[in-house]
């Protein structure tokens, strides 16, 4: 019977050891997903922040390519009008 005992407070106590080598692994899984979400909002306020920033910086392209497409058509319509005033003055 003392044997018997023996052997069930040692399965007893492997059990134990088991369990709570089982809820610590669930704990650092918890922290680790807790900290894997954090990272993943700041990349994605990161991104939107890169993304911005780079839609930002196209619209001023194309507003200085519009502009200069402008000027370009401005002043070649100024080329041809006074290309057309001076020979029809000859």
């Amino acid at each position: 019977m003392k044997a018997q005992a023996k052997e069930e407070r040692t399965r007893r106590a492997a059990e134990r050891s088991k369990l709570l080598r089982e809820k610590q692994l669930r704990e650092a899984a918890e922290r680790d997903r807790a900290e894997m979400e954090q990272r993943l909002l700041q990349y994605q306020d990161e991104m939107k922040l890169a993304n911005d920033a780079l839609v930002s910086y196209l619209r001023g392209v194309l507003t200085y390519l519009s502009i200069g497409k402008k000027a370009k058509d401005l002043n070649d319509d100024l080329s041809s009008s006074q290309g057309r005033s001076s020979s029809s003055r000859d």
